[in-house]
């Protein structure tokens, strides 16, 4: 995230997972992510300074925001 406080300048590391689903869930969420189109170059958690006016890396004391829609909660207790 060195460069990200520009935009155009977020690097992604694109990696795979398999998920497995089980049970007998009826879940159909209604927040969803496509790609491409899901993020912007100034989005949050993609234009970030993580640096701060020293020049010190610690995110300039604020907490990192992930990207993208909220994370889908199955649970339904």
């Amino acid at each position: 995230l060195h460069k990200a406080k520009n935009p155009g300048g977020a690097e992604f590391y694109l990696s795979c997972a398999q998920v497995e689903v089980t049970g007998k869930g009826t879940l159909a969420p209604t927040i969803t992510a496509s790609f491409p189109g899901t993020y912007t170059a100034t989005d949050p958690g993609i234009l970030v300074d993580i640096y701060d006016g020293n020049g010190t890396p610690n995110g300039g004391g604020y907490g990192y925001t992930s990207p993208g829609p909220s994370v889908v909660s199955c649970d339904d207790s």
